[in-house]
């Protein structure tokens, strides 16, 4: 399981994690930190247990008054998908991963921003929504080829 995660040297905090165990350990985690300066830095990721493999995806946001989530959820369905209250003019972060990298995920309620293949085995994906109406938003990762042991994290935050 995650341990901790910093950002450029800056501690980060867990948001939201879903850790499917139903074949092994497939888990994904959102996390977030304040980083006053610069525009590069290392992200370090520790874990208390062993791991084999790890995929990371970042996401830079501005204007965002807390690091606390205004809305959060995470699934280990075959369809990772949460239900989320976006406020108006937030944002939405979405990861998922599912162990089979032969796969492809289809996002809905969001617009994929990557999606590889860590080693030969998982697939990891996320994506964002802006959202400028807000309200109650469902956001799914779908994977073809199987997800047996899928994951899914879901957060949404509000501007300035």
């Amino acid at each position: 399981d995650f341990s901790g995660v910093t950002v450029g040297g800056m501690p980060a905090i867990l948001v939201d994690k879903a850790r499917n165990t139903t074949s092994g350990v497939n888990a994904a985690g959102l996390f977030v930190a304040r980083v006053p300066t610069g525009l590069t830095g290392s992200v370090v990721v520790t874990y208390n247990e062993t791991v084999v493999r790890g995929g990371i995806g970042i996401w830079r946001v501005v204007n965002v008054p807390n690091l606390t989530a205004n809305s959060s959820g995470n699934s280990t369905a075959a369809a990772p998908t949460a239900t989320l209250i976006l406020p108006a003019n937030g944002v939405a972060i979405g990861v998922g991963v599912n162990p089979n990298s032969a796969s492809t995920a289809t996002p809905t309620g969001l617009i994929e921003d990557y999606e590889g293949a860590i080693e030969a085995s998982i697939l990891h994906t996320g994506g964002h929504l802006n959202s400028s109406q807000g309200g109650s938003t469902v956001l799914t990762f779908t994977f073809s080829g199987g997800a047996g042991n899928a994951a899914g994290a879901f957060a949404a935050w509000r501007p300035f």
